[in-house]
């Protein structure tokens, strides 16, 4: 339908996301910059209406490194496999700003990935706490059976 057409040239126009919703009052301000400028909510999820909250932790070492990355809530592998992605991507310097500035176990990050409606609103879902919210175009799926 034309509503349908109208998100899919958005998505073609603009790209795959646009990241919102960052906490700029905090110390972490160039940690929540970086997400946003690296995150990209994945085309194949949007096409598919496919949105929810991915949750992952990373331990940082002395020396600012990132390991052990693992997603703890996910909804789908592109959405898991992106805050991933983004997570590995962490200089040293951006990695100790979440986590406090020192060594860390655990460090836990969520996204929101929410779909954008053709008509330039988000989709109505329950919007749980999230460290960033991800909005990419397409028309949602409904997974209740």
């Amino acid at each position: 339908d034309e509503l349908d057409k109208e998100a899919t040239n958005k998505l073609k126009e603009k790209g795959p996301v646009s990241a919102v919703d960052m906490k700029n009052d905090t110390p972490e301000k160039a940690f929540y910059e970086f997400i946003a400028k690296n995150v990209r909510y994945p085309v194949s999820a949007q096409e598919n209406g496919i949105m929810g909250v991915t949750r992952a932790t990373y331990d940082v070492n002395a020396t600012g490194e990132v390991s052990n990355v693992k997603t703890t809530e996910g909804v789908d592998p592109s959405l898991d496999a992106e805050l991933i992605r983004v997570i590995k991507l962490m200089p040293k310097d951006i990695a100790f700003m979440k986590s406090g500035g020192k060594a860390a176990s655990n460090v836990e990050i969520s996204a929101n990935f929410r779909l954008q409606n053709g008509n330039g609103s988000a989709t109505s879902t329950a919007s749980p706490e999230t460290d960033i919210v991800v909005v990419g175009y397409g028309k949602p799926v409904d997974t209740k059976q």
